[in-house]
């Protein structure tokens, strides 16, 4: 068992004997994602594990089907958690449910399930090796999709170029489980853009999620062929400006309502008061897109080493990337350096913001 897997079934360990429990299994494919960086799943958008794993106070054990034991203990992370595995025959599920009542026979358990605000704190805070591997994902997801902005030519359909950008995240080892492109007038329609046989003239917004290891890393990039109209121009700045207030705002400490109340701030003071209600602002990243969406009434606490990624919008133009708190500020996880970009000042800091990409 690797240093790291030890210290996570450490955590669970604690947390069972601290709540008078003595095993727990673990079911959810976010925390399995968690504890192995493996792919629970066969079906990508499912909640519940191909398999479960159970932690006892001195054992681990993973009870799968037998379409998946081999994979899930030699290719998922399995076989570094648990100290064996229980198979039964896939047509056979209530084999499953023997199996496990075999493990937790007189012992007083729970699943993850049934605790899953104390899971959401295990994942929140990252571990230096997860923080590594977030920074290499990330970078992949930049790149991901500003390749697909700079490749794709007008008159491909919103599907052509989200297939674009699906081989793009694919192609460096992402499953890309959101991926949005809207182009023209649609993007002032759709805040969330699923793409459609509409074929692009002028102006594209991509946004990607792209989830390895199971770390989601979310990023947004917008193209423009010709001549970018100023209102455009300004609208872009304008949501740039946002999300620079959402992330000077991001300090350990700080609550999520309180970074929250200053992009609405942002807004108002833009002249968009109100703009915030007609799509969420973002907030704590990590194992999934969002693992707590921020309001104004958000009291969770940021801390290092923890993931964000805020996603302010206005009509028609968007600003998202994945960040790192850090102790001396914020990493711009799916920043590449290849994409154009804004310097904005504001509160002490200094933050580049991505502009629309003129082609």
């Amino acid at each position: 068992m690797s240093p790291e897997t030890s210290a996570k079934v450490e955590l669970i360990r604690s947390m069972i004997a601290e709540k008078g429990l003595e095993g727990i299994v673990v079911n959810e494919q976010v925390n399995l994602a968690w504890l192995t960086g493996g792919r629970f799943f066969v079906n990508s958008a499912s909640t519940t594990g191909v398999g479960s794993i159970w932690i006892g106070l001195e054992r681990t054990e993973l009870i799968v089907n037998n379409i998946e034991g081999e994979r899930l203990w030699q290719e998922e992370g399995a076989g570094d958690v648990c100290d064996a595995f229980q198979t039964y025959p896939w047509y056979e599920e209530e084999q499953r449910n023997r199996l496990i009542k075999e493990r937790i026979n007189g012992l007083t358990v729970s699943t993850d399930q049934s605790w899953s605000e104390e899971f959401l704190a295990l994942r929140l805070n990252l571990t230096l090796r997860e923080q590594q591997r977030y920074r290499e994902l990330g970078r992949s997801a930049g790149e991901a999709v500003e390749s697909a902005a700079r490749e794709f030519v007008p008159g491909e359909s919103e599907y052509q170029v989200a297939a674009r950008l699906a081989r793009a995240a694919m192609e460096r080892g992402m499953e890309p489980i959101v991926c949005l492109v809207g182009g023209d007038e649609r993007t002032k329609l759709r805040r969330h853009p699923l793409p459609t046989t509409h074929k692009i003239d002028k102006y594209a917004l991509l946004v990607l999620s792209g989830r390895r290891w199971g770390l989601v890393a979310s990023v947004s990039r917008a193209v423009y062929f010709g001549r970018i109209p100023a209102e455009l121009t300004l609208k872009q700045q304008a949501v740039n400006q946002v999300d620079a207030a959402y992330l000077a705002a991001s300090r350990p400490g700080a609550t999520l309502g309180e970074v929250f109340r200053a992009g609405q701030e942002a807004y108002a003071r833009l002249g968009y008061k109100g703009e915030w209600q007609y799509h969420h602002q973002g907030g704590l990243a990590g194992y999934q897109t969002r693992e707590v969406k921020a309001t104004a009434q958000t009291g969770r606490i940021l801390a290092v080493g923890q993931a964000l990624a805020w996603n302010p919008t206005l009509q028609g133009t968007k600003a998202e990337d994945t960040v790192l708190v850090g102790e001396n500020g914020l990493e711009v996880l799916t920043a590449t350096g290849l994409f154009p970009t804004e310097k904005i000042d504001i509160s002490g800091q200094s933050f580049y913001r991505p502009l629309i990409l003129e082609r």
